[in-house]
C-alpha cells in the first residue's frame, strides 16, 4: 500500500514538473520566465539589452524587464514576441529608438519607462506609433518640458 502511494506522488509530481516544462516550451525567451500568456519576465537578469524572442503566435499580457542594466531600446528590440503592457523600470534607460516598438503599434497598450534622470531623451517618436496605447507613464524625465512635435 505505500509503495502504491509513493508510486502516485512520484508520478504526480512528474507530471505537475513536466507541465511546467510544458509552460517554459511555449516562452518566447529562452533566458526569462514565462507564465502561460500572462507574463514574461526578465526582472534582474543583469540584461544590458532587451533580450531575443523566438516567434511565436501567443500575445502575452505582459513584458517585465525592470531591475536590469539596460541603457537603449533599439529598432525592433522585440522583434517575435507580442505583449499587451510593457515595464521598464531601474534600468539606467537614456534612449528608446523610434523604430523600437515596431510590429507592435496596434498590440501595445500600457508602457511604463523609467528613463535616466540626467541623459534620456523623451522616447516621443517611438511612442507615435501605439496606435492603441491607452496608458503611459515615463517617469525621471529630466526637462521641464516635451521636445516639440512630441505632446
Amino acid at each position: 500500500m505505500l509503495v502504491l502511494k509513493t508510486t502516485a506522488m512520484v508520478m504526480m509530481l512528474m507530471l505537475s514538473s513536466s507541465l511546467a516544462l510544458g509552460d517554459q516550451k511555449l516562452c518566447s525567451s529562452l533566458i526569462c520566465r514565462c507564465y502561460g500568456a500572462e507574463l514574461i519576465d526578465c526582472r534582474g537578469l543583469g540584461l544590458t539589452t532587451v533580450p531575443s524572442f523566438q516567434p511565436s503566435h501567443v500575445t502575452y499580457d505582459k513584458l517585465l524587464l525592470s531591475d536590469n542594466h539596460i541603457r537603449r531600446i533599439d529598432a525592433s528590440a522585440f522583434d517575435g514576441v507580442r505583449f499587451r503592457k510593457l515595464e521598464i523600470i531601474d534600468n539606467p534607460l537614456t534612449s528608446v529608438d523610434e523604430a523600437a516598438f515596431a510590429g507592435l503599434e496596434s498590440t501595445l497598450t500600457e508602457v511604463v519607462l523609467e528613463l535616466h534622470k540626467s541623459l534620456a531623451e523623451f522616447p516621443g517618436r517611438a511612442l507615435r506609433t501605439l496606435v492603441n496605447l491607452t496608458a503611459l507613464k515615463v517617469a525621471d524625465y529630466a526637462n521641464s518640458s516635451l521636445p516639440r512635435g512630441q505632446s
